[in-house]
């Protein structure tokens, strides 16, 4: 058995496990607790076992994708196409009991195979969300999320629109036309958890979209592009510098994009025609409820527990851009709210990129969440991180002094190089 971790460092005795609805199948009898079944995994080298609730057998039903065998103890597996056959769900009389898979699955963030790690960090999970997490992050938040939306009685209409009609995408670039004679230092900051904050305080709406033509002085009657609906624009020009933070391409193409963009257009005097714009009768701020467990992740006890946190809440807002290619779409399927959030942060983001430059702070890289600028302080400016714990704030990831930071603008004069790579070269230097 394994002793590594002290009992209550997997909740042993605090975290009970539910098994009216859920079970461990492979084991000889069940255990009480999340720090009993971390035990007894270990001691058996079990170490890729999750819950699932038996609720999820349907999603699972797909006959090609399902071969059946049995495990040692004579229980009928279900093994998906995995070659390994470290991913399956284990199925007594058409119930599901366990959902086994890799503990090191990237989509969840977790790393190493420790029973006791993995255990630990599930049961902060589970007691953050108050449900088990389940096959999947998007799958666990999104079972969250209808679960909330259907008692509030705010599930959205379907949607027309599709995923690659809006002209949304994070802010990237890398400048490759800075001096560095005039400064000393380079820092770099990541905003904490960008898109799950720019979901909480957003409004969204759910029904009762209506499409009108645009007029003259539409602009001033919309009175706060930053709220909640789809405008179709053409853009003719912008500066150059606005080129890099906006998403939106200068052509005679008509764009759709959402409000946050529009106020983006708006501040940088981009030349553009707004040629009409969707709102909805029925708006909420959808995400606040959700968001706030998953915010509260962030300062959980273990690195497993945050990174799965922080998978959920951005798999679950990518799925909303995730179309079906068969049948109808399900209700998830959202790309307007996708496009809101990501140009909710894009807003943000483009608006402290300006105020760094204003500042005589040139930002010479940015990706989605993440600022490298010079200075000649060897501090970032207060108003950048004086909410640095909270969501939604700046925290600085590394301060390079002169020699360092004049080799990376000199690497970034580079044209083989993306913003990726300048930012990758950025943390080995």
């Amino acid at each position: 058995m394994f002793t590594g971790y002290p009992k209550h460092a997997v909740l042993d005795g605090t975290a009970e496990i539910d098994y009216t609805n859920y079970a461990i199948a492979q084991l000889e009898h069940a255990p009480a607790t999340i720090g009993e079944l971390a035990d007894l995994a270990f001691a058996k080298g079990l170490r890729h076992v999750w819950l699932a609730p038996s609720a999820g057998w349907q999603a699972f039903q797909a006959p090609e994708f399902w071969t059946q065998t049995e495990n040692a103890n004579g229980i009928k597996v279900k093994v998906s196409g995995y070659e390994d056959g470290t991913a399956a769900l284990l199925s007594h009389e058409g119930k599901i009991f366990c959902r086994v898979m890799r503990t090191d699955d990237p989509r969840w963030g977790l790393v190493g195979n420790c029973a006791a790690y993995i255990a630990l960090s599930l049961g902060e999970v589970r007691a953050a969300l108050d449900s088990h997490p389940v096959i999947s992050p998007a799958t666990t938040g999104l079972n969250a999320l209808k679960s909330l939306l259907t008692r509030l009685q705010w599930l959205p209409e379907a949607v027309s629109w599709h995923q690659d009609d809006f002209a949304t995408r994070d802010v990237r670039f890398l400048r490759r036309d800075l001096n560095p004679d005039r400064y000393t230092y380079l820092h770099q900051v990541d905003r904490n958890g960008a898109y799950l904050n720019a979901a909480r305080a957003a409004d969204f709406g759910t029904s009762g979209a209506t499409r009108e033509t645009a007029y003259a002085g539409m602009w001033d009657a919309l009175h706060d592009a930053g709220g909640y609906g789809i405008a179709e624009v053409i853009v003719r020009g912008m500066s150059p510098r606005a080129e890099e933070l906006l998403p939106v391409s200068v052509s005679a193409k008509e764009q759709v994009i959402a409000f946050p963009v529009l106020q983006m257009l708006h501040d940088v005097g981009a030349d553009y025609t707004l040629l009409a714009v969707t709102r909805y009768k029925q708006v909420h701020r959808v995400f606040r409820r959700w968001a706030e467990p998953l915010a509260a992740l962030r300062s959980a006890e273990t690195l497993g527990a945050r990174h799965v946190g922080k998978a959920i809440a951005t798999q679950t807002i990518g799925m909303f851009g995730h179309e079906r290619t068969e049948g109808p779409q399900a209700w998830h399927y959202r790309p307007d709210w996708r496009a809101h959030i990501v140009a909710t942060n894009a807003l943000t983001f483009a608006r402290m990129i300006r105020r760094l430059d204003l500042d005589n702070l040139p930002v010479i890289a940015a990706y989605t969440d993440s600022i490298a600028f010079l200075s000649t302080e060897p501090d970032p400016p207060e108003y950048l991180t004086e909410h640095s714990a909270s969501l939604g704030g700046y925290k600085r990831v590394q301060t390079l002094g002169l020699y360092e930071m004049r080799a990376l603008v000199r690497m970034a004069q580079n044209p083989d190089l993306n913003v990726v790579g300048w930012l990758k070269a950025a943390k080995d230097v």
